[in-house]
C-alpha cells in the first residue's frame, strides 16, 4: 500500500514545528519536498520564521516583578479553594439526591421539585464561574508575562534575503548601477575584491553573458556586499550579489530561504524562487551565497552556471 501523503492543512500545521527544530527527519523532507512546488507553504515558513525572529530580537526577558507574581499566587490559592468548596457541595448534593429518607407517596410538589432545581442550578453556576475565573487568571498571567517580555525591546529589523535582491532589482528597473570599480576579467575582480575587501571569492563565469564590474554597496541596514553585474547579448542585465556566510551570520537579522538552504547541500545544486514576477537564484559554493536575479527564467541563469 503507498505512503499516505499528507494534505495541505497537515502540511501547514507543520511549520511551526520545522521552525522550532521539533519535526522529524521524514516530515521535514516531506515538507520541504511539498515547499518547493508550493508558494503557499514557503510564505508560511517565512511568516513563521519572521514572528520567531521577532520575538528572539525585540523581546529582551525581565524578570517579572514579585508584587505581580505574589499576586497571581494569591489568585490561584483562592481559586483552588474556591473549586474545593463547590466540588464538596456539588458532592454532598449528589448524595442527599442519592439516598433520599423513606417518604410516603404523594403526588409531585412542584415548589419542592423547583427548589431542587434551583440548588442543582446554583452548583452548575458556581462551577461555570469556577471555570470563568480560571480562565480569567490564565488570561491575566499571560498578560502580565508579555508585558515584562516586551519591555526594553529593541528596533532590531528583520531582513529575507531573497524578498531584498528582488526590491533591489526591481528598484532600479533591472538596470546596471554605477559600478565601484569596472572590469571584464573575473579573475581580477577577484583580486580587487580580495586586497581591497578582504573578500575571497569567485566570480562565477555565466555563460553567454560579459561580466561588467562590481558595485559594492549598502545591501541592508550597515550591511555591505558586492553585487557581481553582468550583460547579455538580448541587452538585459544579470545581478549577481555574494554573501560571505561569516558575514551574514554576524550580522544575525538577514536570512536566507528556508527551502534554499535544505535544498542546496551540492556545489552544483541550485533553488529558484518566484517573487514579484520574476526569479531568484541561489547557490552555494564554499563559504560564500549566491543569488542571481534577471528578467530571464531562473532556468535559463541555472543553465549559464560553470558545473563543478
Amino acid at each position: 500500500m503507498p505512503e499516505r501523503r499528507p494534505n495541505k492543512e497537515e502540511l501547514l500545521e507543520l511549520v511551526t514545528a520545522v521552525i522550532d527544530g521539533e519535526a522529524s527527519e521524514a516530515e521535514k523532507e516531506t515538507f520541504f519536498r511539498a515547499a518547493e512546488s508550493d508558494t503557499a507553504l514557503t510564505l508560511a515558513l517565512e511568516r513563521e520564521r519572521k514572528i520567531k525572529n521577532l520575538i528572539a530580537t525585540r523581546c529582551n526577558r525581565a524578570k517579572m516583578p514579585d508584587h505581580v507574581t505574589n499576586k497571581i499566587r494569591a489568585l490561584i490559592t483562592s481559586e483552588v479553594k474556591f473549586r474545593a468548596e463547590s466540588q464538596a457541595q456539588a458532592q454532598a448534593q449528589s448524595h442527599v439526591q442519592a439516598e433520599p429518607p423513606p417518604a410516603p407517596l404523594r403526588p409531585v410538589n412542584d415548589a419542592g421539585h423547583g427548589h431542587g432545581q434551583q440548588k442543582t442550578t446554583e452548583v452548575k453556576r458556581r462551577s461555570g464561574l469556577a471555570v470563568y475565573r480560571l480562565v480569567a487568571i490564565a488570561a491575566t498571567f499571560l498578560l502580565a508575562s508579555l508585558l515584562y517580555i516586551y519591555q526594553g525591546s529593541s528596533a532590531t529589523e528583520y531582513y529575507i534575503l531573497e524578498d531584498l535582491v528582488y526590491e533591489h532589482f526591481n528598484n532600479h528597473g533591472g538596470n546596471l548601477l554605477p559600478v565601484t570599480f569596472a572590469s571584464e576579467s573575473t579573475a581580477h575582480a577577484e583580486e580587487i575584491l580580495n586586497d581591497d575587501y578582504n573578500l575571497r571569492l569567485t566570480v562565477p563565469e555565466l555563460q553567454g553573458a560579459r561580466f561588467s564590474g562590481v558595485v559594492y554597496a549598502e545591501f541592508a541596514s550597515n550591511f555591505h556586499t558586492p553585487l557581481l553585474e553582468y550583460t547579455v547579448d538580448e541587452g538585459d542585465h544579470i545581478y549577481v550579489f555574494a554573501f560571505c556566510m561569516d558575514e551574514l551570520n554576524k550580522y544575525g537579522v538577514l536570512e536566507r530561504d528556508d527551502v534554499a538552504v535544505n535544498r542546496i547541500t551540492d556545489i552544483n545544486d541550485v533553488h529558484i524562487k518566484e517573487i514579484g514576477g520574476k526569479h531568484v537564484v541561489s547557490w552555494k559554493w564554499h563559504d560564500i551565497w549566491y543569488s542571481a536575479i534577471s528578467n530571464h527564467d531562473g532556468e535559463t541563469i541555472a543553465s549559464m552556471l560553470p558545473k563543478h
